[in-house]
């Protein structure tokens, strides 16, 4: 796999789904698990509740005669939020459905384990774990990953081509791996997973929430700041606006990069349903890591503070 957005394409893309299908996905999701879907059958997004996270009540409403699968991400992109997965996978299974998790944002935060997950699919993006762009997996449960069709036929995938060219495809994985892959990236990516066990997913998460308290004690300390984060249980990082008008998200990303030597993304990351459910145009994201350290977080903390007393200017 390329990554998350090739992974959840290539299960939309073998399930066969038809227009009279329908997906059932959270208000929370990336474009990436909304438009594999939306090209090939009817979505319904599952509403927030007050704490930002899907309602499983409205997921379950959902839920109807034509619905053929669950989608949710694990952790947000946006509010970093992390979702009860193993919620919507008991939804899910009780009503006889797949589950895939998007675990695009949760990989390099926390530890994975599809078991305890219990999902019938999960995508996530090898540049996220600090490994060579283009990498990627998706994962499945043999009897998931058997429903689905290859999305491409060639050289590696099958056991046999006839003169009539009818052919046997190999068994799984293979079968869905046509082609010669990107091995440098493959080999890049166990790398990196291996680089991120030798330090410790344990110690990794200790440090990162650490940071996030720090992070929210310090953004509570400017009230200029509207904050779009929960205050659940969340991945470190924080999606703010200014509550100045003039100081657009844009505007206040490049101050905090060209003057204070801060780097945060502003804009809608790929969330444009998300962002118009919360009635905003555009966000401030920062977002921290295990390299980061105490000192970066004051940094984008004296950086806002300036940037909201001077105003637009």
């Amino acid at each position: 796999m390329r990554g998350t957005t090739e992974a959840i394409g290539l299960v939309a893309g073998g399930l066969g789904l038809q227009p009279g299908d329908n997906v059932v996905v959270s208000a929370l999701e990336h474009h990436s698990n909304l438009l594999p879907w939306r090209t090939r059958c009817h979505v319904r997004v599952v509403p927030l509740d007050a704490a930002g996270l899907p309602s499983l009540a409205a997921a379950e409403a959902a839920i109807d005669a034509g619905t053929r699968l669950l989608a949710v991400t694990a952790c947000s992109n946006v509010t970093g939020v992390y979702v009860a997965v193993q919620d919507w996978a008991a939804l899910a299974h009780r009503h006889g459905l797949p589950l895939l998790v998007d675990a695009a944002q949760l990989a390099a935060h926390r530890g994975i384990d599809v078991q305890g997950l219990q999902c019938d699919y999960l995508a996530l993006s090898g540049h996220k774990l600090f490994a060579p762009p283009g990498s990627g997996v998706l994962y499945g449960t043999q009897a998931a990953l058997e429903r689905l069709a290859p999305a491409n036929l060639g050289g590696g995938c099958v056991k046999h081509v006839g003169l009539d060219l009818d052919y046997e495809l190999r068994e799984l994985p293979w079968r869905l791996e046509a082609g010669t892959p990107d091995i440098a990236a493959a080999i890049g990516l166990g790398a990196a997973v291996e680089y991120l066990e030798d330090i410790g997913l344990d110690a990794i998460e200790d440090h990162e929430d650490a940071l996030r308290e720090l992070l929210d004690a310090e953004v509570a300390t400017l009230p200029g700041l509207h904050v779009h984060s929960p205050a659940a249980t969340r991945a470190p990082m924080l999606t703010v606006t200014a509550k100045d008008g003039a100081l657009g998200s844009e505007y206040v990303a490049r101050v905090l990069s060209d003057t204070f030597g801060v780097m945060t993304r502003a804009g809608h990351h790929c969330a444009h349903p998300l962002h118009a459910t919360l009635g905003l145009p555009a966000t401030l994201r920062a977002s921290l890591a295990f390299y980061n350290t105490e000192a970066d977080v004051l940094r984008l903390r004296d950086g806002l503070r300036a940037l909201l007393r001077r105003g637009a200017g």
